[in-house]
């Protein structure tokens, strides 16, 4: 069969690369050899990876009795196809999430590795001069394209199996998370697995939202930026991430030891924006406390709705909790809170200031002065504000009267809406 490259139809190609093939191939695993300790010497952290360098190595000799071949069939090194070994490569590489470049790049250190082998063959086995550097320039020719070609292949087959990877990979996650917080039966182990997220320990669960999310370009990257800047503000790790829809996304940290109290000054960056609204949850352990966690993040989304958060503002579970519990029936709450608070609870600047003020009250032991130096006002204009809120309830107020305080929590809603 005439060769179908055109250079290898010389009468030198003909002569002299039919032995040059038989040394390729039988001096294939020493070569191999070779190649690997020069990728290994030139890019020490490609192959660390035991698995890594077997496949490598099974590449590398698949590829040089694949060109053997073709060199001695007269092959165009374009129509190639990859070897199995060469392939399964490629696909580990994106198995293990290592950036295409050093692959590529692998294949240049190998191409010149391979060469100067290839070439003090040549060397050897051919006497003439002349016809040493004219196979030499044939076989250098053909190797460049049989290289090009080869890494071109095996760049396809890396991003095909990257992309499918990625899916049935974040397939797995979604499945895996929407099981646990659905309460189904899963065992730990096989959760954590699945998720790359160790389960048997301690976590804290965000969700992070938009009010309006299609005014938001990229919406899923601002959220995921959102909690993980969150997340390290707070000195916790990167967060396993689950998009609850659109507009919305779901996020836990891990941490074998003890996650504190989150500060007051938790938050995140202002290249996030302001249209993001977060509510944390209350650190809890297991696979049962990544449910909590998340159950409990949820309640403060909750109340953050139905107070009128702000975007760019972060509700703690903790801090709400109460209101979480005691609106879990609303209309019962705020007719709860109209008949504690009356007119303390309406809309308007005068009953929030009262409000403002009787909550300072209380929490500073029913104390003018420290109250007042929380709010940075006169103790005297304190003194003024207690004694309207009792003219407007009637009564005395009483430092250990838990309704009023249950009630004053409630007041922005009771205030939202008509009383009953």
């Amino acid at each position: 069969m005439e060769p179908e490259w055109e250079p290898a139809k010389s009468e030198v190609w003909a002569r002299e690369v039919p032995g040059l093939a038989g040394r390729i191939r039988s001096e294939s695993a020493g070569v191999a050899d070779l190649i690997a300790d020069r990728i290994t010497g030139t890019m020490p952290e490609l192959l660390t990876d035991p698995d890594m360098e077997a496949t490598n190595l099974a590449s590398t000799v698949a590829n040089l009795n694949l060109l053997a071949d073709l060199l001695e069939g007269g092959n165009d090194p374009k129509n190639l196809s990859l070897p199995e070994a060469t392939r399964a490569f490629a696909v580990l590489g994106a198995h293990q999430n290592t950036p295409l470049p050093p692959l590529l790049r692998a294949y240049r250190v190998g191409h010149q590795a391979g060469w100067e082998a290839i070439h003090a063959m040549i060397n050897e086995l051919v006497a003439d001069p002349e016809e040493r550097d004219q196979l030499s320039e044939m076989v250098s020719s053909w190797l460049f394209a049989f290289i090009d070609a080869a890494s071109c292949l095996a760049e396809i087959a890396y991003n095909d199996e990257r992309e499918r990877w990625i899916r049935t990979v974040s397939a797995s996650r979604a499945e895996t998370i929407a099981t646990i917080l659905e309460g189904g039966e899963i065992e730990a182990g096989t959760a954590s697995a699945r998720l790359g997220y160790e389960l048997d320990r301690n976590h804290l669960a965000f969700i992070a939202w938009f009010d309006e999310v299609g005014l938001v370009e990229n919406p899923f990257n601002v959220l995921e930026l959102a909690i993980t800047e969150t997340a390290e503000s707070i000195d916790l790790g990167k967060p396993l991430i689950h998009p609850l829809g659109m507009g919305a996304m779901a996020g836990w940290v891990g941490s074998h030891g003890e996650i504190s109290e989150i500060p007051a000054a938790a938050g995140f960056g202002p290249e996030v924006g302001r249209g993001v609204l977060i509510a944390i949850g209350e650190p809890d352990s297991g696979l049962d406390g990544f449910l909590r966690s998340h159950q409990l993040a949820a309640a403060a989304r909750r109340v953050a709705g139905l107070t009128g958060r702000e975007p760019g503002s972060l509700t703690t579970y903790r801090e709400v909790a109460v209101t979480a519990l005691t609106t879990v029936d609303l209309d019962q709450a705020i007719q709860f809170a109209h008949r504690r608070l009356g007119e303390l609870a309406d809309k308007g600047p005068t009953p929030a200031r009262l409000r403002e003020t009787l909550v300072a009250y209380l929490d500073e032991g029913a104390s003018h002065g420290r109250a007042a130096h929380r709010l940075g006002i006169h103790e005297n204009t304190v003194r003024y504000r207690v004694r309207q809120v009792e003219e407007t309830l009637g009564r005395t107020i009483d430092p250990g009267d838990l309704d009023l305080r249950v009630a004053l929590s409630l007041a922005s809603l009771a205030g939202s809406r008509e009383g009953g």
